[in-house]
């Protein structure tokens, strides 16, 4: 492999991350239905209770569920792609449900972009791209880097700290 491999970035890959994502951002619009709609609409919910909420409940994400009279939420994960959500529509404005999948689209993006650069220190870019083409076109990829959910968030931070 040689030095400038390491140090540079690929045209041909970034062409191809950016099919990816154009590729996932039509989708961004679509209802909350679907795969994991349940799942979704709760995300969407917590990013609307941070907005209305002037984000003061930063530590305690809630749901339109009650439990004694008041919105609350037993947590398993921090609602990270909420609060990011969240702070998109407080600060641009629209719809929470688009803001969620755009977060998920630029999480699939940085995932991407580190998973090519990682190869190619560990192997070459050759590799690289494959490796690329084929996380690019996984179904899952194709599924979670559009739906409003933390799993790109996980996949990139798992990525980044490899």
């Amino acid at each position: 492999m040689n030095k400038l491999s390491r140090t540079h970035f690929s045209w041909p890959a970034l062409w191809v991350i950016l099919g990816g994502v154009l590729f996932r951002m039509a989708g961004l619009y679509r209802p909350l239905l679907g795969n994991f709609s349940q799942y979704q609409t709760g995300q969407a919910m917590m990013a609307k209770f941070f907005v209305e909420e002037r984000f003061t409940n930063l530590f305690s994400p809630k749901l339109n569920m009650l439990v004694q009279g008041e919105p609350s939420l037993h947590l398993i994960h921090y609602p990270l792609s909420s609060l990011v959500a969240a702070v998109m529509a407080a600060i641009f404005g629209g719809e929470y449900s688009v803001w969620g999948r755009f977060q998920a689209v630029v999480f699939f993006a940085l995932a991407a972009f580190f998973l090519f650069r990682l190869v190619c220190l560990l192997c070459d870019e050759e590799t690289a791209r494959g490796a690329l083409i084929f996380f690019i076109l996984c179904p899952l990829t194709i599924i979670y880097g559009q739906s409003f959910q933390s799993e790109m968030i996980s996949v990139c931070s798992s990525i980044i700290f490899f």
